[in-house]
Formats: C-alpha cells, structure tokens, sequence
C-alpha cells in the first residue's frame, strides 16, 4: 500500500500550538517507520517549508534550517519517495539551501526567498 501526505499533516505536526498537533505528530511517526511506500511532492514539501517559516502564519515559526532538515528527514528515509519532473525516486534536498547565498538550481533561490522572508 502507499500513501501521500498533505501539507497540512506536516504543519500540524510541527506547530505545538495546533490542537490536532499530537494526532498529526502520532501520524507522521507511523509513517515515518513504514512499511507503507510514502509520496511526499514538491508542492507539499514547498508548502511545509512555506508555511511553517513564516512568522505570520505560526506562532512560533521554525527558522528555515530546521524546516529544511525536518523534511531531509523524511526523504531520507527508505520507503519515502519525492516524485519529480526527472522521475527521480528519492531527489536529495540540495545542501546549497542550507547557505542562501550559494547558486542553486534555477528556481530555488526565488523559493525559499519567498519561505523565508518574513
């Protein structure tokens, strides 16, 4: 079996002001030990990192280091999967996000701007 989560499981599960944090954080947990195969796509994880970093959305928002890990997180895992345009399984997070000031592919310099501008 597989499954695919939402954007809103992963901020619910990140925001311990949500009501519904702890069954979003039981969720990803299960998910997270498997053995259902997991899609997690691009607009999800740029939407998690989106909302989550903003300071207008969450109380307490994550700074984008921690955002970007908790996803490398996920994708790290085995049955994890990150379907993109290349039908690359399993694309790495890039490690130039982690210095906003190094080029990355085209594009994603213009998107995390954006998840991290306040």
């Amino acid at each position: 079996m597989s499954v695919t989560v939402d954007a809103n499981i992963l901020v619910y599960a990140s925001n311990e002001a949500e009501p519904v944090n702890g069954r979003a954080l039981e969720l990803v947990e299960r998910l997270a030990r498997g053995p259902e195969i997991v899609y997690l796509v691009w607009p999800t994880i740029m939407g998690y990192l989106r909302i989550v970093t903003h300071p207008s959305v969450l109380p307490q928002p994550l700074n984008p280091e921690d955002a970007i890990s908790n996803v490398e997180t996920l994708v790290s895992l085995a049955h994890f999967r990150t379907p993109g345009r290349r039908g690359l399984p399993r694309p790495d997070l890039p490690r130039s996000w982690r210095r906003p000031y190094n080029p990355v592919p085209v594009g994603l310099n213009t998107i995390l701007e954006f998840a991290s501008s306040a």
